[in-house]
């Protein structure tokens, strides 16, 4: 069976197969964060037992919970990184 070229797959299918550059970058700020936590060693990456399960299901790394605004400040530093994911990757 002959596999498609990207141009033929329905923008429908697209968003389904492929992340956007968007996506991209807000994996790798999360990504990076949750990496620096566990002091950028792959020996002590946390396990999905680990994770904390939330209401729908979804894992989410312990950092982000740690991180969780408990004060004005802990707000404005979630604030801060949902900026930083948000923003447009910067061209090399």
């Amino acid at each position: 069976m002959p596999i498609p070229s990207r141009t033929e797959y329905s923008n429908s299918a697209k968003e389904r197969l492929w992340s956007s550059a968007n996506d991209l970058y807000r994996n790798a700020v999360r990504n990076s964060i949750e990496f620096a936590s566990e002091g950028w060693n792959w020996r002590t990456v946390a396990d999905d037992d680990q994770m904390v399960q939330s209401p729908s299901g979804e894992r989410i790394h312990p950092i982000h919970m740690m991180n969780a605004p408990t004060t004005d400040q802990g707000k404005r530093d979630i604030e801060c990184e949902n900026d930083l994911m948000e923003s447009e990757p910067v061209a090399a």
